[in-house]
């Protein structure tokens, strides 16, 4: 795997060589991670301390499929640094549990620096959340509580869940893998009770997350986005 600067400043380009002609497994593996990557960036979870995940916009996707090769820019992208860590992490858990790589190649946009992909680093928090917050202790069971300032109707509790989602379908394939866990041990499992939903009140059980705890940090920015673009949020609970 190889990292390096894209001429094209908000241009992010991934380019995989595949070991053998992808079947339609492997094609919808491939569907997934980039659309697990592109939702958590459209949610601000991937925005870390740099940008105000609130400013997180919809990214244009292109794809471009050959024989053994697979092609996939990523325009408007502002994301942290650290997110390449993340990327690198899907690319690896796609290669164990999908479909072998032979090489895979990252043009990162230019106005990001480019990191280190052999060892764990993750975006930071967004230091200013305009919630309150509280967290517990985040040993074993993990239940997120989001209340919002006002009663919403479902379209809008649904695009809550929608961006809980994003996070969850990113860390489900490796993205916050760390030295403990693999990418392709990296895993979230939620409880028997998933969620509750109301009108002003989202509620989520974890009942197991091998993933790193930064991952939690990049849940923090996605109800920052939550916040800014879809409903106010009066205050987030993470712990027992």
């Amino acid at each position: 795997m190889s990292a390096l600067p894209n001429e094209h400043r908000s241009e992010l380009v991934v380019n995989l060589a595949l070991a053998h002609p992808p079947d339609d497994r492997a094609l919808t593996g491939i569907t997934d991670v980039w659309k697990a990557f592109q939702g958590l960036a459209e949610c601000g979870g991937l925005s870390g301390e740099t940008h105000d995940p609130g400013l997180a916009r919809a990214l244009v996707r292109t794809i471009d499929l050959r024989e053994r090769t697979v092609s996939a820019a990523f325009r408007d992208v502002i994301i942290d640094p650290a997110s390449l860590f993340v990327l690198a992490n899907m690319l690896h858990w796609l290669h164990e549990k999908i479909i072998p790589l032979q090489r895979a190649t990252i043009l990162w946009p230019a106005h990001e620096r480019v990191v280190r992909t052999d060892e764990p680093q993750f975006p930071d928090p967004w230091p200013r959340y305009s919630f309150e917050l509280e967290i517990g202790e985040l040993i074993d069971d993990i239940d997120l509580e989001i209340e919002l300032t006002a009663p919403q109707p479902k379209a809008v509790t649904d695009q809550v869940v929608d961006a809980l989602s994003a996070w969850l379908l990113a860390t489900h394939r490796g993205g916050f893998a760390n030295e403990m866990f693999k990418p392709e041990e990296s895993i979230v499992f939620l409880g028997p009770d998933v969620m509750n939903v109301e009108a002003d009140y989202v509620a989520w059980f974890i009942k197991i997350m091998r993933a790193d705890e930064s991952a939690l940090d990049s849940l923090l920015n996605v109800l920052e986005w939550v916040h800014q673009n879809v409903a106010p949020i009066r205050s987030v609970s993470l712990g027992p």
